[in-house]
């Protein structure tokens, strides 16, 4: 066997390194897919487990409050709302809230009323940093996720969550990648929200005597 130079043997050292890191390579993007599904079988295991839940609420209330929790729980984010309308218009107050204080929330209200009054959503809505600004939702706020829930295209309200600006160093930003989990955990929602809406008292008839 022929003795190979020191030149030669950089080369074939060169040539072996250039393969082990594209083996690295390969093998970190496997780990990352893999820790990937991994997180999303546990954000879909725990959408069923809340829509077991979610089905068992006696009223509105208890209803709008699991909501508000499981979407902070499922997508690890800061605060979750339950806005629901009546008559077609939003609620003075969330049904249900998780991790907001009152002028963080009615800032949203504002922008719900305004922006998208006119606008039909057709499903979840990611809004960064910047576009929050440009739309004035809120100068406090991160990122904002939107779902409209809806039965047979009747709106039924909003489901929301995000980050706020000042603990947005604790929380990793959702990206496009998980918009469609948020939108099926948004039509669970909404599957879900109809039972315990024909439950709430009509503020036309409630408290009027219908012996009268």
């Amino acid at each position: 066997m022929n003795d190979l130079t020191y030149e030669q043997l950089q080369k074939k050292y060169a040539a072996l390194q250039k393969r082990l890191n594209r083996f690295s390579l390969i093998q970190q993007d496997l780990i990352t897919l893999h820790q990937k599904l991994d997180r999303e079988l546990v954000r879909f295991t725990a959408i069923q487990h809340y829509n077991t839940q979610a089905l068992l609420s006696d009223t509105l209330s208890d209803f709008a409050a699991r909501t508000a929790e499981a979407v902070v729980d499922v997508f690890e984010l800061e605060f979750g709302l339950l806005w629901l309308l009546s008559d077609q218009q939003l609620d003075p107050t969330p049904s249900g809230i998780e991790g907001l204080q009152l002028h963080q929330w009615q800032a949203i209200k504002n922008w719900l009323e305004t922006e998208l009054s006119d606008t039909r959503l057709a499903s979840g809505l990611i809004l960064d940093t910047k576009q929050l600004q440009q739309l004035e939702v809120s100068a406090q706020l991160n990122q904002l996720i939107i779902y409209p829930c809806r039965i047979q295209n009747e709106l039924l309200g909003y489901l929301l969550t995000g980050v706020t600006t000042q603990n947005a160093d604790f929380y990793d930003p959702k990206q496009m990648e998980n918009l469609d989990a948020f939108n099926v955990f948004g039509q669970q929602v909404s599957c879900v929200t109809e039972k315990p809406l024909r439950q709430r008292p009509d503020p036309k008839t409630d408290g009027v005597d219908s012996t009268l």
